[in-house]
C-alpha cells in the first residue's frame, strides 16, 4: 500500500529530480499518462494490519487531488470494506505533474520556463521548445537573477565577426562587462547554436572572429651577445612564435624552463624555452631558415613525443640533445631516475634508431623496491650533471 507522500516522493524522483526525464516531459518526448499503482492491498494483508489499511484508505481519501486517483471495488471477505478503494494515481498532463510536486520544485520549473519565454522573444526565435535543453544551465539555481538579465542584453549584440582584431575581453558590448562572456562562455556558446547562430563546429572565438587568447608563454633567450640588438631575454605568447624569428643560425629549443636559463653564451645561437608540449609554433616558416635546429627534452615518453611532434609539425632536419642512452652511462643519472606516473603513447615514426632505443630502455628499466618492482622511466633534463651539457654543445658545434 503506497501513501501520497510515497507516490510524490517517487514520481519527483524519476520525472523532475531526473533531468533528463524532466526535459524529455517538457519537449514532449515522454508520453503521458504518469501511473503509479498504489498496492491496493489483500485480504490477507488487511488482516494482519487493519490499522494500515484504515490509514491508507484515509490518507488517499483526504488527498486534495482527488481527480488523480483511479479507484476499484472489491469484495473483500470477513466484512472488510471494499468501495471505492484507491488502485492508481494517474498524471495526465504537465500541468497536473506540477500541480503535485513541492511549492520549491515547482517554483524552480516555472522560473526556467518563464526564462526560456524571455529567452525567445528577446532573439526572436520561434523554437522555445529546443531552449528546454538548457534546464541545467538557466535555472536560478545556476544562474542568478542579476546574470539571466545581463545575457539578455549580452546575446542580441553578439553579431558574427564583433570581436574582429579584439581580444575577447575587449570587444565593444553596450551595458555589460566583458568579464560575464569570459566567465559563461560555454553556455552563450551552446544558446548561440541552439538559436542557430553559430554552426555546430564554431568555437565563440571564431564566431566573434576575436583574436585567441594566448595559451601560454614561451621564454626567448639570445646566447650570443653580437646578436643582441635591444633585449637579450623576452617573453612572449606561445603563438607569437609563428612569427617571431629569434637571430642566429643556429635555434636550440628546450623542453623546460630552468634546462634553458642555464645554457651558456653560444655562438650564432638562440634559444626557445619552457613551451612544454605547446609546439604548434613549429610549422612556422622560419625554421626553414635556420642552419642548425636541436631539441633537449626530458629523457622520458613525453620528452620524446614531444620531439615527434616538433619534428612532425616542422618538416625540418631536428637534432635531439641528450635524449639518448648515452646519458644514463653515468650512475649519478641513474640514481636521479623516477617512476614516470603516466606515460605517453609514442609513436615511434619520427625518433632515430639510437632515440628509439633509448626510449625502449626506459619502458623495460626497472627496480625491485622492498614492497614492489617500480619502473624508472624519467630523467629529468635538469637533473643531468652540467658538464655533460657543456660537452654536448661542443660536440653540436655550438662553443
Amino acid at each position: 500500500m503506497l501513501l501520497p507522500s510515497e507516490v510524490i516522493k517517487r514520481i519527483e524522483k524519476n520525472e523532475v529530480d531526473n533531468i533528463p526525464h524532466l526535459i524529455a516531459r517538457l519537449q514532449g518526448e515522454r508520453e503521458y499518462p504518469i501511473k503509479v499503482s498504489l498496492k491496493a492491498p489483500t485480504i490477507k494483508t488487511i488482516m494482519s494490519d487493519i490499522a494500515s489499511y484504515e490509514n491508507f484508505l484515509k490518507q488517499w481519501r483526504h488527498y486534495e487531488n482527488q481527480n488523480l486517483i483511479e479507484r476499484v471495488d472489491i469484495n473483500y471477505r470477513y466484512g472488510v470494506h471494499g468501495d471505492n478503494v484507491p488502485s492508481d494515481f494517474v498524471v495526465h498532463d504537465f500541468d497536473e505533474l506540477l500541480s503535485i510536486i513541492s511549492p520549491v520544485k515547482k517554483r524552480v520549473i516555472k522560473n526556467f520556463l518563464k526564462r526560456c519565454d524571455s529567452l525567445a522573444i528577446t532573439m526572436h526565435f520561434d523554437n522555445v521548445n529546443a531552449l528546454y535543453s538548457f534546464y541545467r544551465d538557466l535555472t536560478y539555481e545556476v544562474l542568478t537573477d542579476r546574470e539571466f538579465s545581463d545575457l539578455l542584453i549580452c546575446l542580441p549584440q553578439l553579431k558574427r565577426g564583433l570581436g574582429k582584431e579584439h581580444y575577447l575581453r575587449a570587444i565593444p558590448l553596450l551595458h555589460i562587462d566583458t568579464k560575464f562572456v569570459e566567465k559563461h562562455d560555454k553556455l552563450i556558446l551552446a544558446l548561440l547554436k541552439a538559436l542557430g547562430l553559430c554552426n555546430e563546429k564554431e568555437s565563440l572565438e571564431e564566431y566573434l572572429e576575436v583574436e585567441a587568447k594566448p595559451d601560454g608563454f614561451a621564454h626567448i633567450r639570445i646566447l650570443d651577445d653580437s646578436l643582441i640588438e635591444r633585449y637579450s631575454y623576452m617573453m612572449v605568447p606561445t603563438s607569437e612564435l609563428y612569427r617571431i624569428e629569434p637571430p642566429g643560425d643556429n635555434l636550440i629549443v628546450v623542453e623546460n624552463v630552468q634546462s634553458g636559463l642555464m645554457l651558456p653564451k653560444l655562438k650564432n645561437t638562440s634559444v626557445i624555452f619552457g613551451c612544454g608540449r605547446n609546439l604548434s609554433w613549429a610549422k612556422t616558416s622560419w625554421l626553414s631558415h635556420k642552419q642548425k635546429i636541436i631539441y633537449w627534452g626530458d629523457v622520458d615518453s613525453w620528452g620524446f613525443q614531444m620531439l615527434c611532434e616538433f619534428r612532425e609539425n616542422s618538416k625540418q632536419h631536428i637534432v635531439s640533445m641528450l635524449m639518448d642512452k648515452s646519458v644514463f652511462e653515468r650512475q649519478s643519472h641513474l640514481e636521479r631516475m623516477v617512476h614516470e606516473d603516466k606515460s605517453a603513447d609514442v609513436t615511434t615514426d619520427h625518433l632515430t634508431d639510437a632515440e628509439t632505443k633509448t626510449l625502449a630502455f626506459l619502458q623495460n628499466n626497472s627496480v625491485t623496491n622492498t614492497n614492489s618492482i617500480e619502473q624508472l622511466n624519467r630523467l629529468e633534463q635538469e637533473k643531468l650533471d652540467e658538464d655533460l651539457v657543456l660537452l654536448a654543445l661542443k660536440e653540436n658545434g655550438l662553443m
